[in-house]
């Protein structure tokens, strides 16, 4: 391994392996595989939707990027990063991290378009919702336009 000449910050989150593939490419089985591996816990949309309430955090990233200290309290005890929608930064997670390894995993694209359009369409139907919360609605338009589904035309 050749040696590392990156500053290593204050606080800087442990992350060593980055999966930057879409969402229905594998990255669930992948981020199982990492912590099998020792590479874990992982960083996975099951972690934002599940675990904790990052939303605000993200929302506010793709309006007005971030930095490598605030991903630092984002991903803060976590070994690797996959998924949704961090793989949206994968410049800046780069920048951050740049002695992290990256993995990139793809689909056939009609297949991977199949299982977006099967996968999230109840979000398309939940975000139509007239009684969702603001920070709800937000997230899931956010989302849908994330993964470039149009409520208008599902």
């Amino acid at each position: 391994m050749a040696s590392s000449t990156a500053t290593v910050r204050p606080n800087q989150a442990p992350v060593k392996v980055i999966c930057v593939g879409l969402g229905r490419t594998g990255t669930f089985s992948l981020s199982k595989a990492l912590e099998t591996l020792g590479f874990g816990p992982a960083y996975h949309l099951t972690t934002l939707v599940h675990e904790r309430n990052d939303f605000p955090f993200w929302m506010r990233l793709s309006e007005n990027g971030g930095s490598p200290e605030q991903f630092d309290d984002i991903f803060a005890g976590f070994v690797s990063i996959l998924d949704y929608p961090a793989v949206m930064h994968a410049a800046e997670l780069l920048e951050a991290y740049p002695e992290a390894k990256f993995i990139f995993s793809d689909r056939d694209p009609a297949k991977w378009e199949q299982s977006i359009h099967s996968t999230f369409m109840d979000l398309v139907d939940l975000a139509k919702r007239e009684d969702n919360s603001p920070l709800v609605k937000d997230f899931l338009d956010w989302g849908i336009n994330c993964v470039g589904i149009s409520p208008q035309t599902a």
